[in-house]
């Protein structure tokens, strides 16, 4: 195998030591097959093969199954499956969430918090143009990140800087046998049609490549995006109170950019994740109210039952009486 590849696997021994138990999602298609095999070439012994049937494609769907679970037993590895309940009456989101499930499952079950995935550079790009597109900030447009955390889960993809040609020369020259999902070229998929319609006509107005372009700048927004996030979680130790509350003049004194990720450090905080930048802005606004309303109390409701309420100088956080369950606030 190419030195690239191999290389792009030793970088992240530091993470997960060949030694270790580490689970590898594998669909069947070029990418996940490249990267299975770099793993075990990499000396990674105790990999459990991760295949999820979505259930899409009838036949060809248990034919993936089927490549993946004897590309498996030819390494000596473990193989565990998961199948769809939605099917094809599910979406997108609906998918991706039925497979990280199953993802968190076999974790449990083999004991191992590592999941490598075979995300490359394309994927990256189409990612960073996807978000744009929905006006996200600078960490939807720091894309994926080579290594991160959800939910328990450690997932690092190692081809995350390497361009989907390099990993199609290399299947073809070392004669690697992979499925083609015949899904990928459906566009009535927001992915697909950025991957077939979209992209492809910018890069011919252009006149050149776009993608390797938009995973370049990925990666230094995700760099900046860190350093950003370590900074304000120290600005954030100086803002918040042991009891919880958010010091409403400190925070205003800050700049905007700096009261928007001190915000979000105090929801996470109290282990609140469900919000988007219209709700961020909403606690902004009464954090420096209006005239009219000044020396009022003021609130703000957020997904989930959880409302922001400014008293005294501070910003405190409860929990709405949902049913069968009494309110509990978080306050000085």
């Amino acid at each position: 195998m190419d030195d690239v590849f191999v290389n792009a696997i030793k970088r992240y021994e530091s993470t997960v030591a060949p030694r270790n138990r580490a689970l590898c999602g594998v669909s069947g298609g070029v990418d996940s097959v490249l990267l299975l095999r770099a793993l075990v070439a990499c000396g990674f012994e105790q990999i459990v093969v991760c295949h999820f049937n979505h259930r899409l494609r009838g036949r060809a769907s248990q034919a993936d199954q089927r490549f993946v679970e004897h590309l498996a037993t030819s390494l000596k590895l473990t193989c565990e499956v998961g199948v769809s309940t939605s099917g094809s009456r599910g979406s997108e989101a609906v998918w991706r969430e039925e497979r990280f499930k199953f993802f968190q499952q076999i974790a449990k079950k083999w004991k191992t918090p590592f999941l490598f995935l075979g995300h490359h550079a394309d994927d990256q790009a189409e990612t960073v143009l996807w978000n744009l597109l929905r006006g996200a900030g600078r960490r939807g447009l720091g894309g994926m990140r080579s290594v991160s955390k959800r939910e328990g889960l450690l997932l690092v993809r190692p081809f995350l800087d390497l361009p989907r040609r390099l990993i199609a020369q290399e299947a073809k020259k070392e004669g690697i046998l992979f499925r083609a999902d015949s899904s990928n070229k459906n566009t009535r998929f927001s992915r697909n049609k950025l991957r077939h319609l979209i992209i492809p006509k910018l890069e011919r107005f252009l006149g050149r490549n776009i993608r390797e372009p938009l995973a370049a700048a990925a990666c230094i927004l995700a760099e900046e995006d860190d350093f950003l996030d370590a900074f304000a979680r120290q600005v954030f130790n100086n803002c918040g109170s042991s009891s919880g509350t958010l010091n409403v003049r400190k925070t205003t004194d800050l700049p905007v950019a700096l009261q928007r990720r001190v915000i979000v450090q105090w929801l996470a905080s109290h282990s609140v994740t469900s919000f988007g930048f219209d709700h961020i802005e909403a606690v902004r606004g009464i954090l420096r109210p209006e005239p009219a309303t000044r020396g009022k109390m003021a609130a703000v409701n957020l997904p989930g039952g959880i409302r922001i309420r400014r008293k005294s100088g501070s910003l405190f956080l409860e929990h709405l009486e949902q049913p069968g369950n009494a309110p509990s606030k978080t306050r000085d």
